[in-house]
């Protein structure tokens, strides 16, 4: 069985590369990257996008491949032994590859889009009998108006939060502190909506699960790193995950570790297998713990994980994913096992735009590994392997192209380091990782 993991550029699937068999990465993309990983006698196949500095959405990208059917047919020769994965899936990328008649390593997505709907989540947090955070759903083509808001204030006080029901990595969550943000930002969704009560002093958490067919497997919690001004300026947008375990109790993770366990276990009784993302939200406050979505998806911590389970020779969630779906082969030396952190920990960093206009990359940065030294980055390898980094090195995963226009918010640069960005005992960046990522900014916005 042939597997394709289609990508704007290689992020996500980097990892299997070396040690799955019948594998390749299909991204859009024609560049050094490419050309690196072919050169090194890697199965990466490219759309042949030239025009790098063009904006496109990662999405959007993979889109105008699974419409390609010229392109599809050629790097496709039987559909019967193939099967495609994506890191992230929409309506349309899965009606395109119904239409050419395209097998998934995927839960179908009707019930992907159901599980991880926002709106969906209140009748899981009820079947598992745990508590809820004050909330509404919000129907679209209700009435907006002044009855709508005082009921939302009514019952979540101000400012609460709205999200749209089908997460976007935090940006299509508001802040609402008056009637006027109200109206405002409920024009952007399209689709039903929540709202929800804010929770002032929280610490952003998740949880990493796969349900197979025969057991649960679980990691974490692990720290989202959210709301920090040196990564974006989007108060609520994600910029990756930490190991860091300072700020948990032992009670408090293995309280989590049985919450996610429920959870899991009431989504595969609907038909969902595969992996599975789980975000809490701790209120510091209150001490207390709220399950804030389920990506029933591949998750951006993931992309990290798999490279933590890799150099421990342990067999990745994303091995389990797939072999969940169509048998797999891959070297005996992984085992089963939890990953150990309990001598080094890893993080994974999304540095974004966090100016209020779009700014040009004005250089290249080739992703791969990089000394970091004197404020300045130098190019040490061009691997994109978590198993070849040092703890005094950066893993560079992607950068934005030279020439392109990155609007605020967008993202800029990923990358990942054997150590914790976040403090111990204090959710805070660290002084080198706000110096990295102020680096990187610079070498890419210099003239």
């Amino acid at each position: 069985m042939k597997i394709f993991f289609f990508e704007k550029t290689p992020f996500m699937g980097v990892e299997l590369l070396d040690i799955l068999k019948d594998y390749s990465i299909v991204f859009y993309n024609l560049d050094q990257t490419y050309s690196n990983l072919k050169n090194s006698g890697f199965p990466v196949i490219s759309y042949g996008d030239r025009n790098l500095s063009k904006a496109i959405g990662s999405d959007k990208a993979v889109r105008i491949m699974l419409q390609d059917r010229k392109f599809l047919k050629n790097i496709i020769v039987n559909k019967e032994n193939a099967r495609l994965l994506f890191f992230y899936m929409d309506a349309k990328m899965d009606n395109l590859c119904k239409k050419f008649g395209s097998k998934l390593i995927l839960p179908p997505y009707n019930l992907q889009e159901k599980l991880g709907n926002k709106l969906f989540l209140n009748k899981i947090i009820k079947a598992i009998h745990f508590r809820e955070n004050k909330c509404m759903n919000i129907k679209n083509g209700k009435p907006i108006n002044s009855a709508l808001f005082q009921k939302c204030v009514k019952q979540l006080d101000l400012p609460f939060i709205l999200q749209g029901g089908l997460g976007v990595s935090g940006e299509d969550t508001f802040l609402i502190k008056t009637e006027r943000d109200f109206y405002s930002y409920t024009k952007k969704f399209t689709s039903d909506f929540r709202a929800s009560k804010f929770i002032r002093n929280n610490i952003p958490f998740s949880v990493h699960v796969c349900i197979t067919n025969k057991e649960i497997l679980c990691e974490g919690p692990f720290l989202q790193i959210i709301g920090f001004p040196e990564l974006s300026t989007i108060p609520f947008m994600f910029c990756g995950n930490d190991t860091n375990q300072t700020l948990f109790t032992n009670k408090f993770k293995l309280k989590i570790r049985d919450i996610s366990l429920k959870i899991a276990e009431y989504v595969k009784r609907k038909g969902y297998k595969g992996i599975l993302g789980i975000d809490y939200l701790w209120d510091t406050d209150e001490n207390e713990i709220y399950v804030q979505e389920l990506n029933t998806r591949l998750v951006g911590l993931t992309r990290l994980l798999t490279g933590i389970q890799k150099t421990q020779g342990i067999i990745p969630h994303l091995l389990q994913h797939i072999n969940t779906f169509i048998p797999v082969s891959f070297p005996k030396k992984y085992k089963k096992k939890n990953i150990d952190i309990s001598k080094r920990d890893f993080s994974q960093i999304y540095i974004a735009n966090n100016k209020n206009k779009a700014i040009l990359i004005k250089q290249n940065l080739v992703p791969g590994i990089y000394k970091f030294n004197a404020n300045k980055l130098k190019k040490v390898k061009s691997s994109l392997f978590l198993k070849d980094l040092t703890t005094d090195n950066v893993l560079v995963n992607y950068t934005a192209y030279q020439g392109s226009r990155v609007k605020p918010g967008g993202i800029i640069a990923k990358i990942i380091l054997k150590k914790s960005s976040i403090q111990d005992g204090q959710y805070l960046l660290t002084e080198e990782v706000k110096n990295v990522a102020s680096s990187i900014r610079n070498f890419l916005e210099a003239k």
